[in-house]
């Protein structure tokens, strides 16, 4: 079973490096076919770096802009996920910086927004819990938001986490585990609600 598990990984990994190759050659078949086969993962990571549905869509929108013109670049030294996370990283964070001149928009939009997404969910209390956890997630500063959303969410090892954040192993451990002590205190409650 392992060897099949094996197999299968070293296939995909050619597929993957066939379409990357076909990218840089402007196939937009192969751009689609790379679309699809990372977009849900982009869009989630965006969300999780974001405050909201629209801000994750445009991110990802513009992560693929730049994954697609940038993709000559990628030179294969690290994983090409782990080059694609470090666009989405960087793009969630050029996107704040230039949410944060814009900021007259009403909060309290988003959150009937959010509010209406829950009391339509049909299992209410799961999707009221999985909500507040990614408000508290989201709520983190962007250093330490970062390394929970790859480590928890992406499950990337500290090494991986490193590559995409562009520091040392060390420093995630450090960051993930301040980021430990500010999500129990900012979760405390939700232990009591249920």
């Amino acid at each position: 079973m392992q060897d099949l598990f094996a197999l299968v990984m070293v296939e995909n990994a050619a597929a993957q490096d066939d379409v990357i190759e076909s990218c840089r050659r402007h196939d937009a078949a192969a751009q689609h076919r790379l679309f699809l086969m990372h977009k849900d993962r982009v869009y989630a990571l965006a969300m999780y770096l974001s405050k909201n549905s629209a801000d994750s869509a445009e991110i990802a929108q513009e992560t693929f802009l730049k994954v697609f013109s940038d993709i000559g670049q990628f030179r294969g030294e690290s994983k090409f996920e782990t080059w694609l996370y470090r666009i989405v990283m960087n793009t969630a964070r050029d996107h704040a910086r230039r949410s944060r001149r814009f900021l007259f928009l009403d909060s309290a939009f988003w959150h009937d927004q959010r509010r209406r997404e829950i009391f339509a969910a049909p299992t209410r209390v799961q999707s009221d819990i999985e909500e507040t956890v990614r408000l508290a997630i989201t709520s983190l500063p962007e250093k330490f938001r970062a390394p929970v959303v790859l480590r928890y969410i992406e499950n990337l090892s500290y090494e991986q986490i490193a590559a995409v954040l562009n520091c040392p192993p060390g420093t995630i451990a450090a960051q993930l585990c301040r980021a430990h002590k500010m999500l129990a205190s900012k979760l405390a409650n939700l232990r009591r609600r249920r």
